[in-house]
């Protein structure tokens, strides 16, 4: 027969067990609680247009003209193309700044290359100033090509003007990508691609992008569009691409949540029917993005 004093210590070492085995349960549940990922939305409006220098299908360099046309879409962040600052065929007047004081925006400009005592090249329009800015060299056959990125709180906003030549195209985006991983935030390119969407660049390009941008409506020429060569896009090649070990991450970042996914959640996208004030059409798409991080 079991004595009482015997039965009560089985019970107060079952109790114990009980309390110890539910101490380590409740600890596991914390534990995964605190490794699952935060997530977060991001909506941005995001606009591209390659001016032509400002000049019409008239020939025409109306600054005022193009200025109008960016207002009329309406964005906070716009990339833009083909860009002169103190040339000769534009009066010698740097275009960035008259656009950027016409629509009250933030001007940044890239040159690409030196042209009539002047320059040419890409920019980009913001309404809020850059936290950083930062350009890239990229190939080009003919002529030289850039990339130029700006930094904002919660984004990083990149323009270029890609080459004409296809094996430079191919060679400008391992820089792309590689931008694009210089930044622990979401990182959105826009530009005049130079491609068709069906065309091997592009395909390859996708894989490590994601384009937001309309790419069933022509962009070019303006005034009887026939192919699509103008796009925005959202690098989402995260996984696998961006995933530094924890210590090459504190040392760059610090100590920020890192961003481990992004996905397109949806977009509203469009080709403006504008056919006169350069020769290409405008674009802009509004789109949300679902973000991942770790803790």
């Amino acid at each position: 027969m079991i004595s009482r004093l015997n039965l009560n210590s089985s019970m107060r070492h079952i109790a114990c067990a009980f309390v110890a085995t539910s101490m380590v349960f409740v600890g596991s549940t914390l534990s995964l609680q605190a490794k699952k990922p935060v997530t977060k939305t991001l909506s941005l409006e995001i606009g591209s247009y390659n001016t032509r220098h400002c000049s019409g299908m008239d020939n025409k360099v109306m600054t005022k003209r193009t200025a109008g046309v960016l207002r009329k879409m309406n964005v906070p962040y716009i990339a833009v193309q083909e860009m002169d600052s103190c040339t000769m065929r534009c009066g010698d007047f740097n275009q960035m700044e008259i656009l950027g004081r016409e629509l009250g925006m933030v001007p940044t400009y890239s040159r690409t290359i030196p042209l009539q005592g002047g320059a040419y090249g890409v920019g980009l329009l913001s309404k809020a100033v850059p936290i950083s800015i930062k350009r890239y060299s990229l190939p080009g056959t003919e002529e030289v090509r850039t990339l130029v990125c700006c930094e904002f709180n919660d984004f990083v906003f990149a323009s270029t003007h890609l080459t004409l030549t296809q094996n430079d195209r191919m060679a400008s985006l391992p820089i792309l990508i590689k931008a694009a991983q210089e930044y622990n935030k979401p990182f959105v390119i826009a530009g005049d691609w130079n491609d068709k969407p069906s065309s091997e660049f592009i395909k390859l390009l996708k894989q490590s992008f994601t384009i937001v941008s309309r790419t069933d409506v022509n962009t070019f020429p303006a005034d009887k569009p026939n192919q699509c060569i103008d796009y925005i896009a959202v690098y989402t090649g995260l996984e696998g691409q961006l995933n530094p070990d924890k210590k090459a991450f504190k040392k760059k970042f610090g100590k920020q949540s890192r961003l481990q996914k992004i996905t397109v959640d949806s977009s509203n996208a469009s080709v403006i029917a504008e056919p006169a004030a350069s020769d290409h059409r405008p674009i802009q798409a509004s789109f949300t993005l679902n973000l991942e991080y770790d803790k």
